[in-house]
């Protein structure tokens, strides 16, 4: 069962790993593409904490997820700063 679930989630990773590589090459894509990425990473670290058996490799995972998290937000601010700043006239 175990083994299933991590397929599942490798699965997940998979796909929104491409919308993300599909939003950093296109912008009309980018803002959907960043929101399922912290969606899907975000869901992980609050379902970790509201189950009581928690074990050390799902605190690692979450631990990561949460790392992955701070990047993609990180990433997310930088994309909307860029657009915003208007480039200078030559």
């Amino acid at each position: 069962m175990t083994e299933l679930l991590l397929r599942h989630r490798a699965t997940l990773f998979r796909l929104i790993g491409i919308g993300l590589i599909v939003g950093a090459v296109g912008p009309r894509y980018r803002i959907a593409a960043l929101a399922s990425g912290g969606l899907s990473l975000g869901s992980l670290v609050v379902l970790a904490n509201t189950i009581s058996t928690s074990n050390d490799a799902l605190n690692r995972v979450a631990r990561v997820d949460i790392g992955l998290l701070s990047a993609l937000v990180a990433v997310a601010l930088t994309s909307t700063r860029k657009q915003q700043v208007p480039e200078a006239a030559e």
